[in-house]
C-alpha cells in the first residue's frame, strides 16, 4: 500500500542504505485508520472468503470506497468484532 506524505511535506528520498528501505507509517494520515479486506479478515481471524460472506448478508459495516477499493475504519471493524458471538470453548 503507498501511503502519500501529508500534502505541504516532501517525499521521503530512499538511498541505497537498507535504513532507508523501512516504511514508517504515517500516524496523522486519514488513510491510515483504514482496512482493507485482507485486514478486516485478519482482525477478526477469519478467511477473507468469510469477511465476504458477512459483508454480502449485511451483517458486517458497510465499506468506504476510495475509487473502486473498499476500506473499513479500524474502529468500525473492531466494534463489530466485540459485537460478535462467539461460541465459548
Amino acid at each position: 500500500m503507498n501511503v502519500y506524505p501529508p500534502l505541504g511535506q516532501p517525499k521521503r528520498v530512499l538511498s541505497g542504505d537498507p535504513e532507508d528501505a523501512r516504511s514508517e507509517p504515517v500516524d496523522d494520515h486519514p488513510w491510515s485508520s483504514l482496512l482493507d479486506v485482507e485486514g478486516c479478515a485478519a482482525m477478526l481471524g477469519v478467511s477473507v472468503r468469510t469477511w465476504e460472506r458477512l459483508l454480502h448478508s449485511g451483517q458486517a459495516p458497510r465499506p468506504i470506497w476510495r475509487g473502486r477499493r473498499r476500506k473499513w475504519s479500524i474502529a468500525e471493524v473492531e466494534a463489530f468484532a466485540a459485537a460478535l458471538p462467539y461460541a465459548s470453548p
